[in-house]
């Protein structure tokens, strides 16, 4: 695990350099910020007809086709996968 301060209030192409410097041992990335930039990172990289900002507490799971972290962005977006909180906890009970 990596504490990286320049996350905290960073922009989305911040998040998203960030991201693309991630070295080739690193199979998954997790990365934890606040909104906004959180928010417009996930809208960066959805298809334009489903982006939306992101409750407070929603995760989000990106998948890429790339051969390495420097090449991720919106081209290499294959899925998608966002959760609301409210929406995961009912439906557990």
């Amino acid at each position: 695990m990596v504490h990286e301060e320049t996350l905290y209030l960073a922009s989305a192409p911040d998040m998203l350099e960030l991201a693309q410097r991630t070295g080739p041992r690193i199979a998954h990335l997790l990365i934890i910020a606040h909104n906004p930039g959180v928010s417009e990172l996930v809208q960066l990289l959805m298809p334009k007809e489903e982006a939306q900002a992101l409750a407070a507490g929603a995760v989000c799971s990106i998948a890429f086709n790339a051969p390495q972290w420097s090449a991720i962005g919106p081209a290499a977006v294959t899925g998608v996968q966002c959760e609301k909180p409210r929406s995961r906890l009912f439906g557990l009970l």
